[in-house]
């Protein structure tokens, strides 16, 4: 149930939560968000369904199931708009009060921007804070463009685009110094293009020089325009004869992160 009190503490109404349930053991709501007018939003995970209150406590809507949301638990409001953390799809839905789909973030993952189980969430001064449950981490988000902490900006729910132009797939290279290049795009700006280079003989991971690095590293990309809503990157490593792979990420300048998909080629 959901429990209103008045400003002393005392119980003006009792709510059922998730009140269209067929499961009385399982029918608590997760979470709950309250808007400027009072009203607010209960998510009940099991019915994969918000709903909506009036000040009050009467119903006033619902949205969701149907495939439209996968295990909603945690919910914040920023801007007149909903955030709902999806445990069981891994990510951040974004939708206006009356149920419109906004836009949503986040994927299966361990990396930024990757979920595993978000679960909590709140929003402070534009800046959202996620409970990622089985990455044992806090992970936050700027709400305003260009991620200024409190620019005032429109909301970044978007995850950036990243592309690779060269080597091609499959592409066979002279030995020397390899240029990597691609473009990446975002709405409120690049702030990073970042590469791993392996060895595919080897499976080891390679400094900029060629030099081996055991284990997985990233390595900051050249941008022409930092900052801009459309880059194009370069990254140089030395190689030699052999097979190579190559993973490529872009992050905004709200810290979203996208991978493009892993890239091979050829040094002779």
């Amino acid at each position: 149930r959901i429990h209103i009190l008045d400003k002393t503490g005392a119980l003006v109404r009792n709510v059922a939560c998730a009140p269209n349930s067929t499961d009385a053991l399982l029918s608590g709501c997760t979470d709950i968000a309250i808007a400027a007018d009072g009203s607010f939003f209960a998510a009940s995970v099991t019915e994969n369904v918000i709903y909506r209150y009036a000040a009050n406590g009467n119903l006033q809507g619902s949205f969701g199931g149907g495939g439209v949301l996968r295990g909603p638990y945690g919910l914040a409001i920023h801007d007149g708009r909903l955030y709902v953390s999806e445990a069981w799809s891994h990510e951040i839905s974004v939708f206006e009060f009356d149920g419109t789909f906004v836009d949503k973030f986040g994927s299966l993952g361990s990396g930024p921007g990757e979920f595993e189980q978000p679960k909590g969430i709140d929003i402070v001064d534009g800046v959202l804070y996620v409970a990622d449950h089985f990455n044992d981490r806090i992970q936050v988000w700027n709400l305003h463009a260009g991620g200024g902490g409190g620019g005032g900006g429109d909301v970044d729910v978007e995850a950036p685009a990243v592309a690779v132009v060269a080597p091609a797939l499959g592409a066979s290279v002279p030995a020397g110094v390899v240029e990597l290049s691609g473009t990446a795009s975002d709405d409120v700006g690049v702030a990073t293009v970042q590469v791993a280079v392996q060895d595919m003989a080897t499976r080891l991971w390679l400094q900029a020089d060629g030099t081996s690095w055991g284990s997985y590293r990233w390595h900051d990309a050249t941008l022409d325009s930092p900052g801009s809503d459309a880059v194009a990157w370069s990254f140089g490593v030395t190689l030699g004869a052999g097979r190579y792979g190559f993973s490529t990420r872009a992050i905004d300048t709200s810290d979203k992160t996208t991978k493009a998909p892993w890239s091979r080629f050829t040094v002779s």
